[in-house]
């Protein structure tokens, strides 16, 4: 099923007696299309609202802590890399 632009187009070039490759490009046409897509301003939308207000339950009221000092994270101790020996005697670092 083809979308609107492509029926609109369709039709009026069958009513302007062009081809519809033609038409596709015609300035008058799109501007045709676009006049014929606005929102007609007869229809209005209403924003309805709730006849009673919707309340939040109350919470009780507390006293503010006190912020908490951050604990201090421990250092990563970098690991000492262990040399071994391989087959040839040649020390490689693990």
């Amino acid at each position: 099923m083809p979308n609107k632009w492509i029926e609109f187009v369709k039709q009026w070039s069958s009513n302007n007696k062009l081809k519809y490759g033609d038409a596709l490009r015609d300035q008058k046409c799109k501007e045709e299309y676009h006049k014929s897509k606005q929102p007609k301003e007869d229809v209005k939308t209403e924003v309805t609202q709730p006849e009673e207000p919707v309340t939040q339950p109350e919470e009780p009221v507390t006293q503010p802590e006190e912020p908490e000092e951050p604990e201090e994270k421990p250092k990563k101790v970098k690991k000492e890399k262990k040399k071994r020996k391989t087959k040839k005697n040649k020390v490689v670092f693990k």
